[in-house]
């Protein structure tokens, strides 16, 4: 049994026309990534209250001059926040995997960047907004070999951080996705202070020389209508048969963007860089979906553009797979767009797919959450023995869908490829 269900907002995206197969892409650039393998919580008593929020680590490679005291984001290279576990749960110690190569939802910390900039590695340790490391960030030694450094917060206990590096020179990506400049060209920064222009504006243009052409998946180009794409994620389940439980959510995020940006440069829009202020924000509209609305709603206000998706089955196709289909929903809705007129209330119609290729659309964050049948109730959703279902959310900044005729002309574009 399984249960698709795509819905559309103003500000959202929800389309796919044809869908690509991802190739993993070539660069010169050197990376590094980090594996965290565990690290100290900070004390209880200085958590009360946000005990079921969870620690967010993010790593950034600078230029070897920079020291925690001249610290520029927007000249270094930083990868998404990694997501570890909840306070409460962190405490005295929480440990993870010793190998990437092993990552599951929620198994591991593993964060992948260009080194371009050069040697230095820094990192950020942050709960929501609050940044708990003082100074922001703080210098980590790069070494293959297991490694322990005490980051210093702005509460009366430090963070002991067990981790270790691994540098990648042959050229080749080994994850489908690169992770460079994100938060470089996040519009404001973890103090709510508005980042500079121009740094944001090289940062898109060195990310959009990256992006690499995918080649036409013909599977996912034949899924014209949502009940293809349904029938598509359903028989993929059983081949693939990946266990909800322990799902690979962040190497779905990653094939999301990538696939966004695939179809944006087929109608000429800039690449979308994720952003980790999004990333919460989803993940949180997701949580409330699964747990406790079921139904496929939008946010309210609509701070940011929304897209949802919504699938539901015993197991999951793999995350490329899915990533694939989502998208493919969002562009069914640009079949026939007239791109020389604009009707008003025709995002009800064809609001997916123009948020999905929105010009002026800049940002992408992710959420997504999987929930147990037995975990929810909702008319909105049937269930059985075993079901799980998977809600995904896209958020976008600035938003799309502006309801002008010159918005819609100026930011909705023919294919130019």
């Amino acid at each position: 049994m399984s249960i698709i269900q795509a819905h559309m907002s103003l500000s959202l995206s929800l389309a796919l026309f044809s869908l690509l197969f991802f190739q993993i892409p070539t660069t010169d650039a050197k990376s590094i990534t980090v594996s965290v393998k565990e690290y100290t919580g900070i004390r209880r008593n200085e958590i009360r209250g946000v005990e079921n929020q969870f620690y967010y680590f993010q790593f950034c490679t600078c230029p070897s001059t920079f020291t925690e005291r001249n610290f520029k984001v927007s000249e270094c290279v930083c990868s998404d926040a990694q997501k570890g576990k909840k306070l409460d749960d962190s405490i005295p110690q929480a440990k993870f995997f010793s190998s990437s190569r092993n990552c599951g939802t929620g198994f591991c910390i593993n964060a992948k960047i260009d080194n371009e900039q050069g040697e230095k590695l820094f990192v950020k340790v942050f709960i929501g907004s609050t940044v708990l490391t003082y100074p922001d960030y703080q210098v980590l030694p790069a070494r293959s070999t297991k490694s322990v450094a005490i980051l210093k917060t702005n509460k009366s206990s430090k963070i002991r951080l067990t981790y270790s590096t691994e540098t990648d020179d042959d050229g080749t990506s080994k994850t489908a996705i690169e992770k460079t400049h994100w938060s470089n060209t996040i519009l404001r920064d973890s103090r709510g202070g508005a980042l500079d222009f121009f740094s944001r504006l090289t940062n898109q243009k060195k990310y959009d020389l990256k992006s690499a052409s995918v080649p036409l998946d013909t599977d996912v180009k034949r899924l014209s209508n949502i009940g293809a794409i349904k029938s598509y994620l359903f028989s993929k389940s059983k081949v693939d048969k990946q266990d909800p439980a322990r799902y690979d959510i962040p190497k779905l995020k990653e094939w999301l963007v990538s696939y966004h940006n695939v179809y944006r440069s087929k109608h000429g829009a800039p690449a979308l860089i994720s952003d980790s202020v999004l990333d919460s924000r989803g993940k949180r509209w997701a949580d409330e979906l699964a747990y406790h609305k079921g139904c496929l709603v939008h946010e309210q206000p609509r701070t940011y553009g929304e897209n949802l998706f919504f699938f539901g089955a015993r197991h999951l196709p793999s995350p490329q797979t899915l990533a694939a289909a989502v998208i493919q929903s969002f562009y069914l809705e640009g079949i026939g767009y007239n791109y020389s007129s604009w009707r008003p209330m025709s995002f009800f119609k064809t609001g997916h797919f123009t948020q999905l290729i929105w010009k002026n659309s800049r940002k992408i964050g992710v959420g997504v959450s999987i929930v147990k049948s037995s975990s929810i109730r909702s008319p909105c959703v049937s269930s059985s023995p075993n079901m799980y279902f998977i809600y995904v959310v896209v958020k976008y900044d600035p938003a799309g869908n502006f309801e002008s005729h010159k918005a819609y002309l100026n930011n909705v574009e023919r294919p130019v490829a």
